[in-house]
């Protein structure tokens, strides 16, 4: 299914920031010319409670072969082009590899957050029409894979379910199998247009409108991971670490996507506290990492990030909406010796990031069209940004200047016109083709300390 009017793909591909590449794609290409390379890190599950985890690395041609074989028991129990699989899944090597599998056969990967229950997933499930579901047996203390057989039994459309790890139940498919067999089948090949597809649907919630589902194509997710990218600078020489499930635009446009296109390592940890995040420096010799503002500012004023303790370089700031225009502009960090970049979350919409200068002080997210890199005459724009005049009656007052932040660009979710009065996605649109982000921002005048 193609969201994107004909209009938009032929000027973001004229501009050259959308063309014909998907995320599976991007993957394959890497694998077949690297076969033998660590792409992947995490910590192996034990059986034994309490047992200290072992370090996993994988290979491009154990990936491989995992992708390939999880789609095509995909394609054997009948899922086809533009069919939506929910997966719910812990930050590991599995959760990564399903998305590309599912990508691979065309499907719609549509990822939602491990804390959802019952509830919530009913309720998603009916508004995507979903075929299948992939999870894991038993994460976070909680049994994931006996919870969707229940939810399954609930919904008329999903027709299979799977799931990795330890014990899984009668009625579930156990997926671990895809590490072991030989791939010995083909797979068939992508539409033409198939970058143009939904890849993707994630969730947005508000509360004046409820949870709202948003898709994106490869194209958009690829635009949306070049942002992180040209700021951060990442190589194929570099190991990046994200403590972040795999869900939204921050773990698929903020980490999956930058590690696709540039060919580093991806490291993966489900959580991590202050404690042992060095240990765990030390042991995926990371050389970027993602970490929440709280987080990062404890460890800087503790001395804990100085540039030959470890092998990291850099650190991203990821910042949330809700924070965005209280407390991102013109913050800094305690004294460093390793480089920091700003990550900001628009909600569902998008992300803006900005490296820190020497000052360390962060910048404000800018107004109007964003380009990537700054300093090249005629960059691409991969962002647009627009503060329309919907005020907050708790935010009025004779001084504050702001309202909605609406988005627009190659990154952010688009909607046919004609589609307008048939889909859920609707709602997140207006008339400009801009996403409406929900949230409120303050517009900073240039001259402000």
């Amino acid at each position: 299914m193609i969201l994107s009017s004909r209009a938009e793909i032929e000027a973001y591909g004229t501009e050259g920031i959308w063309g014909t590449a998907t995320l599976d794609s991007l993957f394959f290409r890497r694998a077949h010319k690297n076969p033998k390379d660590v792409i992947l890190i995490d910590y192996e599950e034990t059986s034994c409670a309490g047992a200290p985890l072992v370090l996993r690395k994988v290979t491009y041609e154990q990936a491989n072969r995992f992708v390939n074989n999880v789609a095509w028991r995909l394609l054997q129990c009948g899922l086809v082009s533009d069919d939506v699989v929910i997966l719910q899944l812990p930050n590991s090597i599995e959760s990564y590899l399903s998305i590309l599998a599912v990508l691979r056969i065309q499907s719609v990967a549509c990822l939602v957050p491990s804390l959802w229950r019952e509830r919530e997933l009913i309720s998603a499930l009916k508004m995507v029409r979903a075929r299948a579901i992939i999870t894991k047996s038993r994460f976070e203390g909680h049994e994931h894979a006996d919870m969707m057989r229940h939810v399954a039994a609930k919904t008329i459309n999903i027709r299979h379910l799977f799931a990795f790890g330890l014990d899984v139940l009668d009625g579930v498919e156990n997926l671990d199998t895809a590490w072991d067999n030989v791939s010995s089948f083909d797979l068939p090949p992508h539409r033409l247009d198939q970058a143009n597809h939904v890849a993707t649907l994630s969730w947005d919630f508000r509360q004046n409108t409820g949870l709202r589902p948003v898709a994106r194509s490869h194209n958009q997710w690829i635009a949306a991971g070049m942002m992180h990218l040209l700021t951060s600078g990442l190589s194929e020489n570099d190991i990046m670490l994200s403590p972040y499930q795999p869900i939204g635009v921050l773990a698929l446009g903020m980490v999956m996507v930058p590690w696709l296109l540039s060919g580093c390592v991806l490291a993966l940890k489900q959580a991590f506290g202050k404690e042992n995040f060095l240990t765990i420096l030390r042991e995926t010799e990371a050389s970027y990492t993602l970490l929440p503002p709280v987080f990062l500012e404890r460890l800087a004023e503790k001395g804990k990030l100085i540039r030959g303790a470890t092998k990291l370089q850099q650190a991203a700031c990821v910042w949330s909406s809700p924070v965005l225009a209280e407390k991102l502009g013109g913050t800094s960090l305690p004294s460093l010796s390793i480089d920091i970049i700003d990550i900001v979350l628009l909600g569902e919409g998008g992300a803006w990031a900005a490296r820190r200068e020497l000052t360390g002080i962060s910048a404000y997210l800018p107004l109007g069209k964003v380009r990537k890199p700054e300093n090249i005459t005629g960059a691409p724009v991969l962002l647009e940004t627009r503060v329309s005049e919907k005020l907050s009656e708790n935010l009025l007052s004779e001084t504050w200047k702001g309202g909605e932040l609406d988005l627009r660009g190659p990154m952010c979710p688009s909607l046919l016109p004609e589609l307008k009065n048939r889909m859920e996605t609707a709602k997140n649109h207006d008339d400009d083709s801009f996403f409406r982000t929900g949230i409120m921002v303050e517009i900073i005048e240039e001259d402000r300390p």
